[in-house]
C-alpha cells in the first residue's frame, strides 16, 4: 500500500539516478515535485555544482528523465531515517567509484 511521501527521481536512461527528492504528496502534486526537480538540476548544471553528464555511463543531460514513485511512508518525517541512510550509502558507493577510476 503506497503512502503520502514520493521519491521523484532524475534518471538517466540507463536508470542510474543522478538526483532525487521527497514530496509529500498531500502538499505538492506528482507534476509539480518534477518541475521542482528539474528547476534544481538545470540550477546545479548552470551554477557548476553539477556536471551535466551521468557520472556512471556519461549521458547527457538532454537524455535524463524524471519519475515519481510510491513508498510505503505516510509522513517525511517517517521516511527521514530511511532516506539519510540511503544517501549515506550512496555517498559511500560515489567515493568508492571516484577512487576506483582513480587508480
Amino acid at each position: 500500500m503506497a503512502g503520502n511521501i514520493a521519491i521523484v527521481q532524475c534518471v538517466c536512461p540507463k536508470r542510474h539516478c543522478i538526483l532525487a527528492l521527497a514530496a509529500d504528496l498531500r502538499t505538492v502534486r506528482p507534476i509539480r515535485a518534477i518541475k521542482i526537480l528539474q528547476n534544481s538540476v538545470r540550477t546545479m548544471v548552470a551554477s557548476g555544482m553539477m556536471n551535466p553528464h551521468c557520472g556512471l555511463c556519461n549521458a547527457s543531460i538532454s537524455e535524463w528523465g524524471y519519475e515519481v514513485g510510491g513508498t510505503r511512508f505516510e509522513t517525511l518525517q517517517e521516511a527521514e531515517p530511511v532516506l539519510r541512510a540511503a544517501e549515506e550509502a550512496q555517498l559511500r558507493s560515489a567515493a568508492y567509484l571516484k577512487n576506483f577510476s582513480n587508480n
